[in-house]
C-alpha cells in the first residue's frame, strides 16, 4: 500500500485470490487468526483424508509462514483479554512513528505507547497459534509421526520507528550480518524425532537452505532442480543435516558459510571486511526501553573493519557470540586464510540476468503514474504494474504480475489498450486546449462505460501520432533499462 495509490488485498490461494470477492474478506478479523483458522481446517482435512485411505496414511507437507512478530505494530482485539498484552515497566514509545493503530481502544496518546510491550504481545499471540496446532495435531493422532520445525529467518529487528526488537546477548540485529542479525531462533519437535534427541541443544553450522536438502533426502527425493540447470541458473545448494539433526553424527557436514560479500563464517571463526556493516550495537536484557537511542543514531552505527587493506574484523563466534573481541589481529594467518578464501567465493557468485514480461497492456507506460501514490518522487513500472493488475485483473487482490501465461490474464487486453490510449489523447488534446483535467484513476471504470463518447471526441490524427511517440517513447526507455542492467524481476513493495 505504500506503493499504490488504491488499496488491496493480498491473500491468495493456489493459483488465484482466496476470495471471489474483496467483500468476502472478514477486514475486522486479526490476519493472523485468519492464517492460523486456514492452518487448522488443513490439519483436520489431512486427518480426515488418512482415514478414509485405503493403509491409513496420508504423508502431507504443510509451511506455515506466520507473520509474527513483525511490523505493522498491530495486535488482535482481544489480546488483553486472552493475556497476551502486559504494559512493561520501563518501555518505550518509538514505534508510534510509523504504525497508525496498535488494536481499538488502545492508547490514542502515542507517547503512551508500550512498544516493547506489542511485540512481546505479538511473541504471545504466536506461541497460541503454535500451541493450537501442536494440540491439534496431537487431537488427530497425526503427532506421532510429524516432525515439527519451528524456525525464524533472521534476528529481531531495531527498526525502532516501526517494531521493538531485542538480540540480546548477540551484537546487532536484522539487516546486520552480526550474530543478532543471521543467527536464527529454531527448534525440531514431533514425535518423528529421536526420544534421545529431545530436549538437547545442537550447536552446529546450518543455514536455512539446507531444509530444502534435508526435506528431500528424508523422503527419497533428489535435491535437485533440472529446470534451473537447464536455464543456466545454479543447482540446489544445501546439505542433509537429518544426521545430525537425529543424532546419528556429532558434527554438522557444513563447515562454512558465505552470507554476502563482506561476510564469512569458516568452523567457529566469523570473518567481517568492510565498514558496511550496521547496527553495531548490543542490547540490553530490557531493550528497547525509555533511554534507548533513535533508529537513526542505532542503524548509523556501524562496524569498522577496514583500518587496514585487505583485512577485516575476526570473531570467534563459538567461545564470544556477542562480539565483543576482534581478534584479527591475534590471529594473522586465520584471518588472511579467511580473507583470501572469501575473495576466491566471489568469484563464483552468481546474479540474475533475466528479465521477466510484464502482464499491464503495451500502452501501460504511458499512464503508470496514476497506479503509484502521488507522493512517491521514485518509483518503477515494476511496481506501478502491480497496482494496475490488482484493480483490473484480480479485481482488488493482489497477484502475479510477470510471466503470466494467457489463462492468467482476466482483462480483455485490446479494449484496456484502446482505453488507455484513449485517456492519453484526451488528455493531449485538453492540453491543447489549456486545461488541465487530468482523469482521476478512481474514474477509469466510469471512463470504460463511456468509452464511445471519448472516443467520438477525439480526432484520429492525434491518436496516430500518439501511438507513435509511444513506441518511440517504450523503445527509449528498454535501451535504457538495458544500458543499466536493470531486471524487470523483483517484489512489489506494499
Amino acid at each position: 500500500d505504500s506503493v499504490c495509490s488504491q488499496s488491496y488485498i493480498d491473500i491468495w490461494e493456489n493459483d488465484g485470490p482466496a476470495k471471489d470477492a474483496v467483500t468476502d474478506v472478514d477486514l475486522d478479523e486479526y490476519s493472523e487468526y485468519t492464517f492460523a483458522k486456514k492452518v487448522l481446517t488443513k490439519i483436520d482435512e489431512m486427518a480426515e483424508q488418512r482415514d478414509n485411505s485405503e493403509d491409513n496414511s496420508y504423508p502431507f507437507f504443510m509451511f506455515y509462514a506466520s507473520h509474527l512478530p513483525h511490523y505493522p505494530a498491530q495486535l488482535p482485539e482481544d489480546c488483553v483479554e486472552l493475556g497476551f498484552y502486559t504494559d512493561f515497566k520501563n518501555d518505550e514509545s518509538q514505534c508510534s512513528a510509523e504504525n497508525d493503530q496498535i488494536f481499538p481502544g488502545y492508547y490514542e496518546n502515542t507517547n503512551k505507547w508500550h512498544c516493547r510491550s506489542i511485540l512481546q504481545a505479538q511473541v504471545a499471540v504466536l506461541d497460541d497459534i503454535v500451541g493450537q496446532i501442536t494440540t491439534s495435531l496431537k487431537d488427530n493422532n497425526l503427532w506421532e509421526n510429524t516432525l515439527l520445525i519451528f524456525t525464524s529467518d533472521n534476528g529481531g529487528s531495531l527498526e525502532l520507528d516501526e517494531t521493538a526488537g531485542n538480540n540480546h546477548p548477540l551484537r546487532g540485529g536484522k539487516a546486520s550480518f552480526l550474530e543478532g542479525g543471521i543467527r536464527g531462533a529454531a527448534f525440531v519437535s514431533g514425535g518423528y524425532l529421536p526420544e534421545a534427541r529431545r530436549n538437547q541443544i545442537e550447536n552446529g553450522l546450518m543455514h536455512i537452505s539446507d531444509w530444502y536438502v534435508t526435506f528431500s533426502e528424508m523422503l527419497g527425493v533428489e535435491a535437485t532442480d533440472t529446470n534451473a540447470v537447464d536455464m543456466g541458473i545454479p543447482d540446489v545448494d544445501g546439505y542433509n543435516m537429518w544426521p545430525l539433526i537425529a543424532g546419528d553424527v556429532d558434527e554438522s557436514p557444513r563447515y562454512d558459510l558465505v552470507m554476502n560479500k563482506n561476510t564469512y563464517i569458516q568452523g567457529e571463526y566469523k570473518l567481517i571486511i568492510g565498514s558496511s556493516t550496521k547496527y553495531a550495537i548490543w542490547q540490553s536484557a530490557i531493550f528497547p526501553n525509555s533511554s534507548s537511542p533513535t533508529q537513526a543514531e542505532l542503524e548509523e552505527t556501524y562496524l569498522v573493519c577496514d583500518t587496514k587493506k585487505n583485512w577485516g574484523c575476526l570473531f570467534n563466534v563459538l567461545e564470544d557470540p556477542g562480539e565483543h573481541e576482534n581478534i584479527a589481529d591475534d590471529y594473522p594467518e586465520i584471518t588472511q586464510a579467511m580473507y583470501d578464501a572469501l575473495q576466491e567465493a566471489k568469484t563464483t557468485f552468481w546474479e540474475s540476468d533475466f528479465y521477466g514480461n510484464d502482464a499491464c497492456p503495451d500502452s501501460f507506460d504511458e499512464v503508470a503514474q496514476d497506479y503509484v501514490d502521488s507522493d512517491l518522487t521514485i518509483y518503477t513500472d515494476l511496481d506501478a504494474c502491480g497496482c494496475w493488475m490488482s484493480i483490473h485483473n484480480y479485481d482488488m487482490f493482489a497477484g502475479p504480475y510477470q510471466d503470466l501465461e494467457d489463462s492468467m490474464i482476466n482483462y480483455n487486453v485490446h479494449e484496456q489498450n484502446l482505453i488507455i490510449q484513449g485517456i492519453v489523447a484526451q488528455r493531449e488534446n485538453m492540453k491543447k486546449s489549456n486545461i488541465l483535467n487530468l482523469i482521476d484513476i478512481g474514474n477509469l471504470n466510469d471512463f470504460k462505460s463511456n468509452f464511445v463518447i471519448y472516443i467520438a471526441l477525439i480526432v484520429t490524427t492525434i491518436i496516430l501520432s500518439f501511438v507513435a511517440i509511444t513506441n518511440c517513447q517504450k523503445t527509449k526507455i528498454r535501451q535504457n533499462r538495458e544500458k543499466r542492467k536493470v531486471s524487470n524481476y523483483g517484489t512489489l513493495h506494499v
